[in-house]
């Protein structure tokens, strides 16, 4: 799909609805793997050629509709004064430089990886395609700041946030500045639209989401709308789809445990929807990942905005051949 229909899509305007996966360029990928073998996470991001290249690589592979430039949630945290480790089955391990456990404002000079000039280079090699930019959202980023790695449950956060009201109101503002300085610094570059990776964000109660849309998502909502498509990513929030429907998010993308029509009407049709086949589908056979696809694709049939995606990321063992034919079902389905 050509990045002008893409484009067309995002705002409702065509019949055909686009595809792609989130990490679809990851461990599942042989050309992917490839690279992987002689090179770390921080090695690849520091590399812009490296970045066009796992980036694209989707398009090609398994035939998707737009690419998402290649890159992790975590990069920034070193300009924002913390060591950043990436450890084999546990991931992004991250402790403080300083005795300071929330870090520094972010510093872009202290910033060593080619994130923008990884954008430039993949547009300039293909320029038809549609790219996504992304980062983090503002409670995931924190958690993993707060309890030194994934703390998926927010158990360790929402203890800090109790206990350390105005430490944590404190690194939330950093987070944010953070956030709006790099998304703005990727569309710039040329990312057609950013994508807000805020997987935990559902597993805070509803008095603390509450509070937590309020103060942070709104506001980053509002500013970074006003550069570019944007789409907010969470799970287990389907039922804070009211509350998300008064953020200023173009699009959200939902877990497997919601039903697209009833969020979409939920947030008085005001919203794109992406999403949302449970990723363990692609690690069935084709026959039953295309079932299951059909029925998404059937509830979804009356959303104007709709772009097919996952409920979560690929996984390591999502089959590729499963993926092609996902991608040529959502193809042929139209509206």
């Amino acid at each position: 799909m050509h990045k002008s229909e893409f484009k067309s899509a995002l705002s409702g305007l065509s019949d055909n609805i686009p595809v792609w996966f989130m990490r679809q360029a990851g461990r599942y990928l042989p050309s992917y793997m490839k690279v992987r073998r002689n090179k770390s996470i921080k090695e690849i991001c520091a590399n812009p050629d490296l970045i066009s290249q796992i980036s694209y690589s989707p398009v090609e592979d398994i035939g998707v509709d737009a690419s998402i430039i290649f890159y992790d949630i975590t990069l920034p945290f070193e300009a924002m004064g913390f060591n950043l480790d990436f450890m084999e089955k546990v991931g992004p391990v991250i402790t403080p430089k300083t005795n300071s456990r929330i870090g520094h404002n972010y510093d872009p000079d202290k910033d060593k990886y080619a994130l923008e000039p990884g954008i430039r280079l993949f547009k300039e090699r293909h320029p038809d395609t549609f790219l996504y930019g992304f980062v983090g959202g503002p409670i995931t980023l924190a958690s993993y700041i707060i309890a030194g790695s994934s703390d998926r449950d927010l158990e360790k956060t929402i203890h800090f946030m109790m206990k350390e009201e105005s430490r944590f109101s404190e690194l939330m503002d950093r987070i944010l500045e953070m956030i709006i300085t790099i998304s703005k610094k990727q569309i710039n570059a040329g990312a057609g639209a950013i994508q807000i990776f805020d997987s935990w964000a559902g597993s805070l109660p509803y008095g603390l989401f509450d509070l937590y849309l309020n103060k942070y998502l709104q506001p980053l909502s509002s500013e970074i709308s006003k550069y570019a498509f944007n789409v907010y990513f969470s799970t287990r929030t389907g039922s804070y789809a009211k509350e998300l429907s008064k953020t200023e998010f173009d699009f959200l993308s939902m877990d497997s445990r919601s039903l697209l029509s009833y969020i979409h009407s939920t947030c008085k049709f005001e919203k794109g929807m992406q999403g949302n086949l449970d990723p363990v589908y692609t690690t069935l056979s084709p026959e039953v990942a295309l079932s299951e696809t059909r029925r998404i694709l059937d509830d979804a049939k009356l959303i104007d905005r709709y772009v097919f995606n996952l409920g979560h990321g690929v996984l390591p063992t999502s089959n590729v051949e499963c993926l092609k034919e996902i991608v040529k079902m959502v193809h042929t389905y139209g509206k």
